[in-house]
């Protein structure tokens, strides 16, 4: 392999003349480029992995999680409690608990988005639904004002 080619090899997309300047540098030299390229590409990713580890530290510490998280985290969840409750009374308990509180959490939750501005065939799309159906299962729209979640309407 060329000294061109082993420096286009580590830089990739850099421009030809830039190339062409390196690699009529002296083997040595393109050799030492080259190395320190490639150590310089494995530090980066010793530090993104770092930081993502770091990042994702920091969001256990203090609470912050991102929805896709929450969601999978709850699914998993719920799915345990399903496989215990074929073999455990308390468990089937607090599956019938959850299942019972469902709806009214959903409907609090579509009231919410309603009174952020969100309109029914957003959420219809957001639960797989057509928009006459969220104003079915859900009612139709009313006088609903954010002050509603902080009274505790459900």
């Amino acid at each position: 392999m060329n000294r061109a080619a082993r420096v286009r090899r580590v830089i990739p997309g850099a421009a030809d003349e830039l190339v062409a300047a390196l690699a009529a540098r002296p083997a040595v030299e393109v050799d030492l480029i080259v190395a320190g390229l490639r150590q310089a590409r494995r530090d980066a990713l010793v530090q993104e992995k770092a930081r993502r580890r770091q990042a994702r530290a920091d969001a256990r510490r203090h609470h912050h999680y991102d929805e896709d998280q929450l969601t999978q985290r709850n699914i998993r969840m719920i799915s345990a409690t399903g496989a215990r409750a074929s073999s455990d009374l308390d468990a089937l308990e607090g599956l019938a608990l959850f299942v019972a509180h469902a709806d009214g959490l959903m409907h609090l939750a579509v009231a919410g988005l309603r009174a952020r501005g969100y309109s029914d065939e957003e959420i219809g799309t957001a639960l797989g639904i057509t928009r006459q159906a969220v104003g079915q299962r859900f009612g139709r729209k009313r006088a609903f004002t954010p002050d509603d979640l902080a009274g505790g309407a459900a």
